[in-house]
């Protein structure tokens, strides 16, 4: 398996190759492309962690990106191979937080990225509380105290 078991944190490395269609007029990869990318790591970190997106679909539930936050450090080029680390970082009531680190061949930082989900209910349209097969993965924000 593909991750790296810290407490119950899981991180996963998802790996992709830069293709022409990347690029944009600079022959580097497009800003926009990034957010695909982090999209497809993090699709591969339910897979590796056995949540059944499809299946979730089907009992009515979901996930939405709510807030995507990205740092462009540097640019990758057509060929590289990029290794994308994705770790859970926070679970709120509704939401959760993966933080995202883009790297190439040569380990050179390439983009970060914070990206907030939050569980829905499709049926109502509106957020609920996280169930606990992705909420058992990331560490609960800390409560206010009185």
């Amino acid at each position: 398996m593909n991750f790296i078991e810290a407490g119950v944190l899981m991180e996963t490395v998802f790996t992709i190759e830069v293709m022409p269609d990347d690029l944009d007029l600079l022959n580097h990869v497009n800003n926009g492309v990034y957010v695909s990318y982090l999209e497809h790591a993090r699709m591969n970190w339910f897979d590796q962690m056995g949540i059944d997106i499809k299946g979730m679909v089907s009992k009515k539930l979901g996930i939405m990106v709510r807030r995507l936050e990205i740092n462009y450090i540097k640019e990758a080029i057509l060929g590289d191979k990029l290794q994308i680390k994705t770790k859970p970082a926070r679970l709120g009531h509704t939401s959760f937080t993966f933080e995202q680190k883009i790297s190439n061949d040569q380990g050179d930082l390439i983009t970060e990225a914070t990206a907030v989900i939050v569980m829905i209910d499709l049926n109502e349209r509106r957020s609920i509380t996280v169930i606990d097969e992705i909420g058992q993965y990331f560490i609960a924000a800390p409560t206010a105290t009185s």
